[in-house]
């Protein structure tokens, strides 16, 4: 934060897979109802080759309880970024490590994460599939009444190693995409560009590849699919994903939204699983009401749930904004939706956790 002083973040090797890190930070002290978050990002040295590059996110809010006394409400993050142990590699490069070249033979990826804030332990789950993407449940932490509030939080991370055979198969998987050998399917763009797969990894992936080359359809014959629907970059990072289990370039919020739909027409569920779980933390006051609505085009109930209860807490700003304008014009029934909950709220207080999450005592 600029207005704060940052606390570096610390270490504590407990054994060759246990490590401990230690994260202090000031919270935002403008911080009420609205969501904000906190982020740093921090390096685990193994050896001169073997470093593992983390993100860690603290999403959170203070919520009033009946007697009048405030309770944080916490959700932590925690993504590995790279893990390498490689040759003629810069380990300060903080490119993804599908970028750096094939995969070690001995890569580290946590397998087990807890945490403690302000001595409240809880656990963070691997989620979507994505690998090296945790979250934590919901945690409500009474904080002293400084100002700012001070949040201590401890994280230990309990690494596993991958296998020479694991990584080999991965790598000769990728290859085959990347090399574009002993393709038998073409892939067809209107500008004329073309990719190549191959229909046995396609239709174990997906059923939709499995009965499109499966059945008397055109595309079985002619083993050429057109699309028409879906932009290159994002079909490519469809197919890498099919065939890696992970795409060749992070998440943004610029992708995430069109790479759910192509997964979802192509029916890779833990591809769409990916997807929200990035886009769940990315809601804020200002894209609130375009996740909202997407999220509903789309039938994601964990993301509008997400979207709405901020639509909710933050009303009095986003009512005027231009998204509130288009929600109302062109989507009339979910902005009946989004009404009808704040006028309950307004009317009875309590409502608003009731139909949330209610605070713990």
């Amino acid at each position: 934060m600029d207005d704060t002083i940052k606390v570096p973040i610390t270490f504590e090797k407990v054994d060759d897979d246990l490590t401990c890190v230690k994260w202090t930070t000031w919270l935002n002290k403008t911080t009420s109802i609205c969501q904000a978050r906190e982020t740093e990002r921090f390096q685990l040295n193994y050896a001169p080759l073997d470093v593992c590059y983390f993100n860690v996110s603290c999403v959170y809010n203070f919520l009033v309880k009946d007697d009048g006394s405030r309770r944080y409400c916490f959700e932590i993050f925690l993504t590995q970024v790279k893990s390498f142990k490689m040759d003629n590699v810069n380990v300060n490069d903080t490119s993804p490590v599908s970028l750096l070249g094939p995969l070690d033979s001995h890569r580290r990826r946590p397998y087990a994460v807890w945490s403690t804030i302000n001595g409240n332990a809880i656990t963070l789950k691997e989620v979507g599939l994505r690998h090296g993407f945790w979250k934590s449940t919901k945690t409500y932490v009474s904080i002293a009444n400084l100002q700012p509030p001070l949040f201590s939080c401890f994280l230990w991370i309990k690494f596993k190693m991958f296998g020479v055979g694991e990584i080999s198969a991965l790598n000769h998987m990728a290859d085959l995409l990347a090399r574009q050998t002993h393709s038998d399917v073409q892939f067809c763009f209107g500008n004329y560009e073309t990719i190549g797969g191959h229909v046995a990894i396609l239709s174990a992936r997906s059923p939709v590849f499995a009965a499109m080359f499966q059945h008397d359809m055109q595309e079985s014959k002619t083993r050429k699919v057109v699309i028409e629907d879906i932009v290159p970059e994002i079909f490519k990072e469809l197919l890498h994903y099919i065939y890696s289990g992970r795409c060749s370039t992070p998440l943004t919020e610029g992708t995430a939204q069109p790479l759910f739909v192509a997964a979802d027409k192509y029916d890779i569920k833990d591809l769409k699983e990916d997807c929200v779980q990035y886009l769940l933390p990315c809601v804020t006051v200002k894209n609130a009401v375009e996740l909202l609505i997407w999220a509903d085009l789309q039938s994601i109930d964990k993301l509008k749930k997400a979207a709405l209860d901020c639509v909710i807490s933050n009303g009095k700003e986003i009512c005027h904004q231009e998204e509130w304008e288009k929600l109302m014009k062109s989507y009339p029934d979910l902005c009946l939706t989004v009404t009808r909950r704040m006028v309950d709220i307004a009317k009875f207080p309590s409502a608003k956790r009731s139909r949330t999450e209610k605070v713990p005592g």
